[in-house]
């Protein structure tokens, strides 16, 4: 045999083995998720951390009502218990009693997200009647003057518009930190949407979707109704609330992926949410724990991860 003919001898015998590898060698096999029409769309993977669950240290009744979102500030939980048929208050919380309630404007008829910081609540109004031109608003409130009775009006340090592209149905928000510079605002419309907004710019510095405008991209299909939000350790907490596939998400901001998925049924009892009927509203954060209200039945659970 020449050399090369030698050499062409190890070149085929190289590929065939490589051939082999590639077919017969065993592989992992990934649930890839499949559209209604057949097609594969991207879903990042989602890390989930061993060992970390959500436990309910407590649960408490609220009142009857639409339990919309939560914050954490003051040492209190501040409840948005608005709607088309509820009674449109800020309440303010200890160890699960409502001690007081401040009335909403007339012209708001439902706060859909809640934040807070350094003795400021800010409130987001949410579309109203459901299929009609949007304004939206995210206001920031002085709790002192709230507190003191004055009027909602009176206790408004400043507000702008939230009408983004696809904040037709606005709910959560939250603040990155206690100046708030940065607010997080859910949409649970339809593509819904997570939006970073310069609250000093009052304008919007990023978006997670799964239908990808300018941040990152979701698993299209997968988490489609968010509501309540959270900040707590850097992360991105929301409240899905997409009927059968429930859970609070953990996602990394900068991402946009989910970190590690709590789905409802693992922490919140059959006896709590009979056949699945409750709903995931409110998330807040107090540096220790996780606040988180549903409707359906009207409850407060104080959570540990």
């Amino acid at each position: 045999m020449t050399l090369k003919n030698h050499k062409y001898s190890i070149f085929a015998t190289v590929a065939f083995v490589a051939i082999i590898l590639i077919v017969f060698y065993p592989r992992e096999v990934i649930d890839t998720p499949i559209d209604e029409e057949g097609d594969l769309f991207y879903a990042p993977p989602r890390a989930k951390e061993p060992g970390d669950i959500l436990v309910v240290l407590d649960i408490y009744e609220l009142l009857d009502g639409q339990s919309q979102e939560l914050a954490f500030g003051e040492g209190y939980v501040w409840h948005a218990d608005s709607g088309q048929t509820a009674r449109n208050v800020i309440s303010k919380i200890s160890a699960g009693e409502e001690l007081e309630t401040y009335n909403n404007p007339e012209a708001i008829k439902h706060l859909g997200g809640l934040a807070y910081s350094s003795n400021n609540i800010w409130g987001v109004d949410c579309q109203l009647p459901y299929g009609t031109d949007y304004e939206g608003t995210i206001y920031k409130i002085d709790t002192k003057e709230l507190i003191s009775g004055e009027s909602w009006e009176k206790a408004i340090v400043s507000s702008f518009s939230a009408s983004y592209p696809y904040t037709n149905q606005n709910a959560g928000l939250t603040c990155e930190d206690d100046t708030c510079q940065f607010i997080w605002l859910a949409n649970w419309g339809q593509p819904a949407g997570i939006y970073r907004i310069d609250t000093e710019k009052a304008i919007a510095d990023g978006f997670i979707s799964q239908d990808s405008v300018t941040r990152t991209i979701l698993p299209i299909g997968t988490h489609t109704n968010f509501q309540g939000l959270a900040w707590a350790n850097d992360y991105l907490w929301v409240v899905d609330s997409t009927p059968l596939k429930q859970a609070i998400l953990k996602i990394d901001p900068h991402s946009g992926s989910i970190v590690t998925e709590y789905a409802l049924g693992t922490f919140v009892s059959e006896e709590n949410c009979p056949e699945n009927t409750c709903e995931g509203e409110g998330l807040a954060y107090d540096g220790e724990h996780l606040w988180f209200s549903t409707t359906r039945p009207q409850k407060l659970y104080k959570l540990a991860v």
